[in-house]
């Protein structure tokens, strides 16, 4: 099992992981202050003192490959920020469907994100609040997985042409799987992985939560998908729309997934 989820990374997306842009950390600095003496006294004394506060977490943005590209062929990336090695959220992003020209046209009105334009450095709730004391995983190594391709990152079927010169590429998987040769190659001793999203996000976290059971299994691996039960998921859906967008391609070779067809691709 092992094996074969390693191998659906290298035939994923192509290309190098570009790092592109990192934000930059800031440093206040206090102000410095006088105190005089009393009057009675025959010497002033001044004081300065100086602040340091430590520097802020920074996200770094990794360019995917040339394979691997949002719904209009744009180049697709994902952001990183460095904390605990040890442990690590793989957090995957929301955001609406698309399954037809109408709901996919990107001049119309598309239920989805059509680039990966979602930066992490303007997120300031929930896990993403990092001056939040309560917040379990604020010092954890954070992936940000934007979502772009309209198939709730389920994905593998590139250049589908829906008609009226509407091509959209629904790559979510294979993007995703990005995210997961991110945790597998550079945080493969972690020893808590957190693998999470929201709406859209929420669909894949039980499928990359296994694959990475498999790749690492010294490492305790948690699932919580988040606000995906709206999405219907009934056989007729999941075969018409999960044929369109080739979720077939994104079934892992489990002995409880064999002969397992779109139509029974589950939403969680």
């Amino acid at each position: 099992m092992t094996i074969t989820a390693l191998a659906l990374v290298a035939a994923a997306c192509g290309g190098s992981d570009d790092e592109t842009t990192e934000e930059a950390t800031t440093t206040t600095e206090a102000a410095a202050t006088t105190t005089e003496a009393p009057a009675t006294t025959t010497s002033t004394t001044s004081t300065t003192t100086t602040t340091t506060t430590e520097p802020p977490l920074a996200w770094r943005q990794v360019l995917a490959g040339d394979d691997c590209v949002c719904s209009d062929g744009s180049d697709y990336s994902y952001w990183v920020r460095e904390g605990d090695p040890s442990k690590v959220m793989l957090f995957f992003d929301g955001g609406g469907a698309c399954f037809s020209a109408e709901t996919c046209d990107p001049n119309g009105s598309p239920t989805y994100s059509i680039r990966a334009d979602d930066n992490p450095n303007a997120a300031a709730n929930g896990v993403f609040d990092l001056d939040n004391p309560e917040n379990p995983v604020r010092d954890w190594t954070m992936i940000f997985m934007p979502y772009c391709t309209g198939d709730g990152h389920l994905g593998t079927n590139a250049g589908h042409d829906y008609g009226d010169g509407i091509v959209i590429n629904h790559t979510g998987y294979l993007n995703g799987l990005q995210g997961f040769d991110e945790v597998v190659d550079n945080y493969g001793a972690a020893d808590q992985i957190l693998v999470t999203g929201s709406s859209a996000g929420g669909i894949p976290t039980p499928l990359f939560a296994g694959l990475l059971a498999d790749a690492l299994p010294d490492a305790e691996i948690l699932g919580l998908p988040d606000a995906s039960g709206g999405y219907p998921s009934t056989p007729l859906v999941n075969g018409v729309i999960g044929g369109l967008w080739g979720t077939e391609g994104a079934v892992p070779d489990w002995s409880t997934t064999e002969g397992v067809a779109a139509a029974e691709m589950g939403i969680p």
